[in-house]
């Protein structure tokens, strides 16, 4: 190995390698390190001995005068650099795949090396300020991993690392292990917080783990001057799913129960997000703050406690319900009893949806494969090869010679093997699992498509090889592409199992189908996404189902609903920031098909229901249609702290005819004092056919008029 050692060197000097590196990794390091040599002969040996030895560390000042190596190194160039990017080093891409099994005395030397050619540069900008000087070198480092991956459209990391590696390479530099935390967290937007995504440490995994080892740098980021920030801190300890500790119970809670909504709904969805236990001492903080709160923040606690606690804290709220004096956190405490409980005459016991999702169709895993079937997909296989490439020499021919690429001729693109290959994938999940989609890339593919109908029509495929056929040719999307088309099912394939349900199986169900997409090798989540996918234009229901249809598959995965109103830190969607307004949207939709509103997310829906979105408002309401006593509770609202609560219930009240409402609504009236709530109010007893006159002040209203 010495020998191979001294080769890449190019030196008779013996190289130590005190840390062991592995024999792969010293040539990638030297392979990378030796580019420099084409503009400075020599520094690339040098600067190698130095990563793998430690020593000549004067090299690194040598380098600093050097203003050509960056480029040289084919390194990330300069922010606000516009001219072409240089082609990254094949070399350090390896070298940053493997950086786990680099030891991190080596990483961090390699980290001097990038950062000694940056600080060389004559016009340089740092990307986060906010971090320390001595710790500058990991920036470097973190933009070097992110320079070998494009940054539109990431979907996987081709390169990732884990936390604890880089905590070991901050530690081999000497600093200290919150350092990356302290970065991430504490890194303010340029331009502001809306797309604020910091991609630059996607690439980093096991985040959440090792912010939980620094609680006091999360009471810091926690404890941001500005709302917003600690609104997008909260966000990512929610997607890093970071187990909060006790220390933090007092910090999230004051945040729960502050005075910035925006802060209340980040702080409430990381800890419902949490596991058992710390729920457990959360609700007892809620329970202390209950009793010995102010009363705002009694008011947020109470529905914050159910959410937490669910039924188990309903005597508990009815003991403060007893001895409590505030007016608001009564109001607060009657209308979530109201809500928790079933809303009988007696008004005790909880409210249970009583919802029986039926059992799905099983499918078999195995199925044959005819040689008519093969035969048939091989003629249609011919059929589409040669449109295509009647078509390529059309457009070859037709296009200016200047502008031509290829020849005039093309291969066939599907081929015989290729045919025979998915032929044997219909048959078992194989290929399936393995996520192998033989046919997914090929040229013309919109030639092949109608042609692959046309086969489906004549062969009358099973359900579950009906599904392996279209991920084969790529008509489903894979679960590891990037968050655009994660789990997406094009819409050819879309009209195939419409045809199926229509043809071959009325009574298919969205539950059915998960099952026969579980048994053809995928997952539950492309049923889901087919319903709650939220691009323009596209179907609500693509399939034609009845609600009977839909909603027993989402009472059994309610995962998937909890994802798409944002009050999960599950993943499985890969919701794009740009789609979470319409998934929201189609999550309504689709609880309003299920018979009684299901109890776990009742709640969330009487909070919308009476909330302020004016999208959301009547979608949530609808979802309320066969929720118990559900007039009581609407009339209950009418004496709200908030007034937009009492005008949405007065409005409510107005579209549904509530004639019983009358005599709550004039009483909520006389003691009115804003315009909009009085407006809704007297709208509604319009509508109930009272004459509205009477609580009209003609004097007062002329003599407004007059001052105008």
């Amino acid at each position: 190995m010495l020998d191979i050692i001294k080769k890449l060197a190019g030196v008779k000097k013996r190289i130590l390698n005190p840390n062991n590196v592995p024999q792969k990794l010293i040539e990638l390091i030297h392979s990378d390190l030796s580019l420099i040599d084409k503009t400075y002969k020599g520094i690339g040996v040098r600067l190698f001995t130095f990563v793998v030895d430690g020593t000549d560390e004067a090299v690194l000042l040598k380098l600093t005068g050097l203003q050509e190596a960056v480029k040289a190194l084919k390194m990330r160039p300069p922010a606000g650099h516009y001219g072409k990017w240089p082609e990254p080093s094949t070399a350090r891409r390896e070298i940053f795949r493997q950086i786990d099994s680099l030891p991190p005395e080596v990483a961090y030397r390699l980290a001097q090396v990038y950062h000694a050619a940056w600080t060389a540069q004559p016009a340089k900008q740092r990307k986060w300020p906010h971090l320390a000087s001595e710790a500058e070198w990991l920036e470097i480092l973190i933009c070097e991993v992110l320079h070998r991956q494009s940054s539109y459209y990431p979907g996987k990391p081709k390169t990732t690392w884990n936390a604890e590696t880089l905590t070991a390479i901050l530690q081999a530099g000497g600093q200290p292990p919150e350092t990356l935390a302290d970065l991430i967290l504490m890194d303010e937007p340029q331009y502001g917080y809306a797309y604020f995504r910091q991609q630059a440490f996607d690439t980093i995994k096991r985040l959440g783990p090792y912010f939980a080892r620094h609680p006091a740098t999360l009471v810091k980021a926690l404890s941001h001057p500005k709302a917003q920030h600690r609104v997008h801190v909260l966000d990512i300890l929610k997607r890093k799913k970071t187990p909060l500790t006790a220390d933090l119970v007092s910090v999230v809670g004051g945040l729960a129960l502050g005075p910035a909504k925006t802060v209340r709904t980040g702080a409430e969805l990381l800890i419902l997000n949490q596991d058992a236990d710390f729920k457990e001492r959360f609700a007892k903080f809620l329970r202390e703050k209950l009793e010995n709160g102010s009363a705002p923040e009694k008011t947020h606690a109470v529905g914050l406690l159910v959410k937490v606690q669910g039924d188990a804290c309903l005597d508990f709220l009815k003991l403060r319900h007893e001895s409590e004096k505030a007016k608001k956190v009564v109001a607060a405490l009657e209308k979530y009893l109201m809500i928790t409980s079933e809303g009988d005459e007696a008004g005790v016991g909880a409210y249970e949806d009583g919802l029986n999702p039926p059992e799905p169709k099983a499918y078999p895993l195995e199925y044959t494969c005819s040689k008519e079937l093969e035969k048939d997909l091989l003629e249609t296989a011919e059929k589409f090869n040669l449109t295509a490439m009647q078509h390529h020499t059309k457009y070859w021919e037709r296009a200016d010679p200047r502008w031509r690429r290829g020849k005039r001729t093309i291969k066939p693109p599907l081929s015989a093997n290729t045919v025979k290959f998915i032929c044997n994938g219909l048959q078992t999940d194989e290929l399936v699992k393995k996520r192998k989609q033989p046919a997914d890339r090929i040229d013309y593919a919109h030639f092949l498509y109608p042609h692959l109908g046309e086969f489906v029509k004549r062969q009358n495929l099973e359900l579950v090889p009906l599904i392996r056929f279209g991920f084969l040719f790529g008509l489903i999307q894979s679960d590891d592409s990037n968050r655009y088309n994660h789990c997406y099912i094009q819409e050819d394939m879309v009209e195939w199992l419409a045809t199926y349900k229509r043809e071959q199986d009325a009574g298919l169900s969205l539950l059915d189908l998960a099952s026969a997409f579980k048994a053809a090798g995928l997952s539950e989540a492309w049923p889901a996404k087919l319903y709650l996918n939220a691009r323009f234009g596209i179907s609500r229901n693509p399939l034609d189902l009845t609600h009977d249809e839909i909603w027993p598959f989402f009472q059994v995965f309610p995962l998937f609903l909890e994802e798409a109103l944002g009050r999960s830190v599950s993943d499985l969607l890969k919701i794009s920031d740009y789609y979470k307004t319409e998934f929201r949207r189609c999550a309504f939709q689709i609880l309003a098909t299920f018979p009684r509103p299901p109890q776990k997310f009742a709640t969330l829906l009487w909070e919308q229901a009476l909330g302020t979105s004016k999208i959301e408002r009547p979608l949530a309401q609808a979802c309320l249609a066969n929720y118990p006593k559900r007039e009581n509770l609407i009339v209950a609202a009418l004496d709200d702290g908030r007034k937009d609560v009492r005008a949405a219930a007065a409005r409510w009240l107005g579209e549904l005819k509530i004639v019983d409402a009358e005599k709550p609504i004039r009483k909520a009236l006389d003691k009115e004092k804003f315009d909009e709530p009085k407006a809704e109010m007297m709208s509604t007893l319009e509508i109930l056919g009272v004459d509205i006159d009477r609580f009209l002040n003609r004097k007062k209203l002329q003599a407004e008029a007059e001052k105008v």
